[in-house]
């Protein structure tokens, strides 16, 4: 480490100001976490991942599709986990609702699951078997011959469709299989109240892709909940991000980080660079790139004054916010899959999911999230639509920007082989860093509060 570097743990964010009452509550929440090493038979073990289905995927709450996606009655969507699938729609009284995709007579889909995600839109819910139906809200339209060929079975009012608790928040329908679990706020809690200021109800789906990755879901969220890797897999950041001054929150079962952007990392003392994306803000509001490439310390607060200048007339969402969340990364993992690169223009988020039977195998769903400018699109005579769900390999992985890209394949690459390197004898168990505190804490809830409560 360079001379000039502070050890981690002597580092304080380094905020900006007061909120003056916009933007996101940046007060420290730390609960007690336990930095005991971590077995890996929890990421390789069939065992565990029973265990992790019958006490946490089925007792959670999930994020699944966008509301805009079933915007009317009989718009539907597929979501898979594990080994289900999910139909969301919503019903002729405007409910968003969830069943099981599975017909009650001989177990075929009631919509097909494919490689991609399917969506569409339906009166009733037909099996393409043998024709059995169901309205939207679940109970049973038409069976055929019923009476004269099914005489021992339960009455027609047994067998609607297996709903699962819908409700929604933020733009998006959770689910959730515990017909017992706590309301879905409570759950998300303090996650609204950070959120609000970012307005992801209006938010239009811009990529949405998922790859299916050689690694444990666990992986792959591990991967996302710390920037101590960032000086070992991602040294081009260290001209956009200060990876060593951020601050660590953890909420009850959710956690955050705040990233610094737009500014580079100490690492980077006397060989700071002015990264492209900074310079790109820079230059869209005028200001003088070769100042600040001699002084690139600088831009992060030039960047802030900008947008805070054009915060009445932005169709982002910049008045509400604080000065830090005009810049910064506000990063959050709602338990458990879910990640939210949250930004003043959007949120990257990354989502998680099980294999069905492989615990070395799962599914990665990368969502780009942006502000769309009504105003132009009304202008333009339409609203703009959400990008539909394309299954790509690594190869495919494109969002639009080749250096995200490069930074997202580099984190590809490498989690197949931590996953492989965790079913070595030599590796029984993960040593976790203050500087990872969001995995030891994400272990911590996974455990003690669903997995170790039969």
């Amino acid at each position: 480490m360079n001379a000039q570097v502070k050890p981690w743990s002597r580092y304080q964010p380094q905020r900006m100001g007061p909120l003056n009452g916009r933007g996101t509550p940046v007060t420290r929440s730390e609960q007690p976490v336990s930095y005991e090493p971590i077995p890996t038979s929890r990421y390789t073990s069939p065992e565990f991942m029973r265990l992790e289905w019958e006490r946490m995927w089925r007792r959670t709450w999930l994020m699944t599709v966008r509301e805009s996606e079933i915007r009317n009655a009989g718009d539907y969507a597929t979501y898979e986990l594990g080994k289900e699938s999910f139909l969301i729609t919503r019903d002729q009284n405007g409910r968003a609702r969830a069943y099981y995709n599975v017909c009650l007579h001989r177990g075929n889909r009631l919509r097909p699951v494919g490689a991609e995600r399917q969506c569409g839109h339906a009166a009733s819910f037909a099996c393409s078997y043998h024709a059995w139906e169901w309205n939207l809200d679940g109970t049973v339209k038409n069976i055929p011959e019923y009476d004269v060929s099914f005489p021992r079975i339960e009455p027609k009012s047994a067998l609607s469709l297996r709903e699962v608790r819908a409700d929604v928040w933020g733009g998006w329908v959770w689910i959730n299989m515990n017909p017992h679990a706590e309301p879905l706020l409570e759950f998300l809690d303090p996650i609204p109240q950070h959120f609000k200021p970012y307005q992801m109800e209006d938010y239009v789906v811009a990529a949405n892709l998922t790859i299916e990755w050689d690694c444990n879901w666990k992986t792959s969220v591990d991967a996302f909940n710390e920037s101590y890797h960032v000086q070992g897999i991602h040294p081009q950041l260290f001209d956009y991000i200060d990876d060593l001054n951020l601050q660590f929150d953890t909420y009850r079962r959710h956690a955050r980080m705040l990233v610094p952007q737009c500014i580079p990392s100490p690492r980077a003392v006397g060989r700071e660079r002015l990264h492209h994306y900074t310079e790109t803000f820079l230059k869209a509001f005028g200001k003088d790139l070769d100042y600040f490439r001699a002084h690139p310390r600088e831009a992060r607060d030039a960047v802030i004054r900008a947008k805070r200048a054009v915060e009445n007339e932005s169709h982002f969402p910049y008045r509400f916010l604080s000065d830090e969340q005009l810049t910064d990364d506000y990063h959050y993992t709602i338990f458990p899959n879910a990640q939210f690169n949250t930004y003043g223009e959007g949120a990257m988020v990354f989502v998680s999911r099980p294999h069905a039977t492989d615990p070395n195998k799962m599914y990665w769903d990368l969502l780009y999230y942006t502000h769309p400018d009504t105003r132009a699109a009304a202008v333009a005579g339409g609203a703009p639509e959400n990008a539909a769900n394309k299954v790509v390999t690594n190869d495919g992985l494109d969002i639009g920007d080749p250096f995200l890209n490069e930074i997202l394949l580099q984190d590809a690459f490498n989690l197949p082989h931590v996953q492989k390197g965790m079913q070595s004898d030599a590796c029984d168990v993960l040593r976790v860093s203050e500087q990872e505190i969001r995995i030891a804490f994400f272990h911590q809830v996974l455990m003690q509060q669903y997995i170790e409560r039969p």
